[in-house]
């Protein structure tokens, strides 16, 4: 159910031996029950564990195993998918307390777990839980001998189909009419169904979250509303075949109307990478209270841009089962991905009258012809300047941050470090680094709006007030003792290996150019405004 594009490959599992029945005790009921029962023994026992990116959990033994760190998030995914009782689940925290980080419990231990992890495999799914990890609403719980209704069955198999677990084929193969449907007369939707849930509680439906406001029991928060949409094989160029892949975000506060945001990245728009503009700027949290169904569109490195086609919109809709009349567009985009935003509204794949919108980061690149010919309003242009010293046009809205930019790097610095203490509990802070760090507004809630609104924090005053501070992180005096040496040190912004903008290997002691850091993460902070 890993259904998000081409990922970085994860730390490599622990490897494990699962505890194993008598094989004297097999072969006798083989020869008694046939290799029918046999085998279906095998499968309960193989499924009394799980395989987590950092280690097995569960009925399973070896190096690595049962490490208490990854039993504690296993019990709470189990607790959250209603696999466990609550008082189950405090009896096996309890059982288990005192056990020193790092340290494997002995699968005796952990009978409560073993057993929540095999109910976990049963075809059955609660409305309540349905609606928290899967953003879908049943009337009914799902399950053998529960009311199964025919309009439940159909939206959990529509679901499916949007996260690629189930064909258009196997669709019209399992389709239902009415309620009280076998679950064993539709063998798919049965699997899809399994499927999900162990991926839930293995904490791999979706990305490696970045910051910990996308994060829920080390998981991604929003895994199950992330959908992938790739283009037709003919029309994939095969030299650049991920920028054919999209990213679909269905937030929690989308109803009926089909409000369209086209986010035009500068790189990537899948998977764990720092590259991937939706989880590095968190555009997902930003967004998941608004009403903008989100299409990601990747950037690519040419003059031209890469083009949303109508039809692509269309079809990315009726992936996540929505109508294609489109009732508004918002239009965001960052760096080279203005290119892109500008070749698609020439191409006409865009209504500009539908435009409520548009938001350009530090970016114009051909932006203001192209959407003056497509008759959007100046008034509805948005253009945060912050490398850069160019307008979107006459009439339109600037918000000039250039004079904060390296304090904006510095900020951007903080909330990597921030977010990495969170979600990578591996990575030690040494204390050099941590006398420079400095408290942050939660993420979300800085703004560049005059007057600040309720509850949230003025970036620009945040910047005046610890200006000193700032600019000694954004350009430290001791290179390797800042922090932009650390974060690329240990590659907590997901970059990958240090390279300068040609690709080259950087030589140990040279870093990525810090202006690069300004014009990135400064949509971070503030890329709720769009969707505010």
């Amino acid at each position: 159910m890993r259904a998000h594009g081409r990922e970085p490959d994860g730390p490599r599992e622990q490897a494990t031996t699962a505890v194993r029945p008598d094989v004297t005790g097999l072969f006798r009921l083989q020869r008694s029950a046939g290799n029918r029962a046999a085998t279906r023994l095998v499968a309960r026992v193989q499924r009394q564990h799980l395989d987590l990116p950092t280690g097995a959990v569960g009925a399973v033994s070896g190096p690595g195993a049962n490490r208490v760190e990854n039993v504690l998030v296993v019990l709470d995914r189990l607790h959250a998918l209603w696999s466990i009782s609550t008082d189950d689940y405090h009896d096996e925290r309890t059982g288990i307390a005192g056990t020193a980080p790092g340290q494997s419990v002995d699968s005796t231990r952990l009978a409560r777990t073993i057993a929540a992890i095999s109910r976990n495999e049963q075809p059955t799914l609660a409305p309540a839980v349905a609606e928290h990890f899967l953003n879908l609403r049943l009337s009914a719980p799902i399950g053998p001998g529960l009311p199964n209704t025919a309009a439940d069955i159909t939206a959990l198999q529509g679901y499916f189909r949007a996260r690629g677990a189930l064909t258009p084929a196997m669709l019209g193969a399992e389709h239902v009419t009415r309620d009280g449907t076998n679950l064993d007369s539709i063998p798919d939707t049965r699997r899809a169904l399994v499927e999900v849930k162990r991926a839930i509680a293995r904490g791999i439906l979706g990305w490696q979250p970045v910051h910990p406001v996308e994060s829920e029991h080390g998981g991604d928060r929003f895994g199950g509303q992330t959908f992938r949409f790739t283009r037709p094989p003919h029309a994939i160029d095969r030299r650049n075949a991920e920028f054919g892949q999209y990213s679909i975000f269905v937030p929690r506060g989308a109803g009926p109307a089909n409000n369209v945001r086209l986010h035009f990245s500068a790189g990537g728009v899948l998977g764990d990478s720092g590259t991937n503009a939706v989880l590095q700027h968190g555009l997902r949290s930003a967004s998941d209270g608004s009403g903008w169904i989100t299409i990601a569109v990747p950037g690519i490195d040419n003059t031209t841009g890469n083009v949303i086609t109508a039809g692509e919109i269309q079809a990315c809709l009726q992936r996540i089962g929505r109508p294609t009349t489109i009732d508004a567009f918002l239009l965001t985009a960052h760096s080279r991905g203005v290119l892109s935003l500008a070749a698609t509204l020439n191409s006409g794949s865009v209504a500009g009258s539908l435009v409520r919108q548009v938001v350009l980061y530090d970016e114009t690149a051909g932006a203001a012809d192209a959407i003056r010919r497509a008759g959007i309003p100046a008034s509805r242009v948005t253009m945060y300047a912050v490398n850069s010293s160019k307008d979107a046009g006459r009439g339109t809205r600037t918000v000039d941050l250039r004079a904060i930019g390296p304090e904006l790097r510095a900020i951007g610095f903080l909330r990597i470090i921030e977010s990495a203490r969170a979600t990578r509990p591996d990575v030690v802070v040494p204390p050099y680094i941590q006398s420079q760090l400095i408290r942050l507004a939660p993420l979300g809630s800085f703004s560049t709006r005059t007057p600040t609104p309720p509850g949230k924090h003025s970036i620009v005053e945040f910047c005046r007030a610890n200006r000193t501070a700032l600019r000694a992180i954004a350009n430290p005096s001791d290179v390797r003792h800042g922090l932009q040496y650390f974060i690329e040190e240990h590659d907590l912004a997901r970059f990958g290996p240090r390279a300068d903008r040609h690709g080259r290997a950087l030589p140990p002691g040279r870093m990525i150019d810090p202006g690069i850091y300004s014009h990135h993460l400064f949509v971070t902070e503030l890329a709720h405004e769009a969707t505010d």
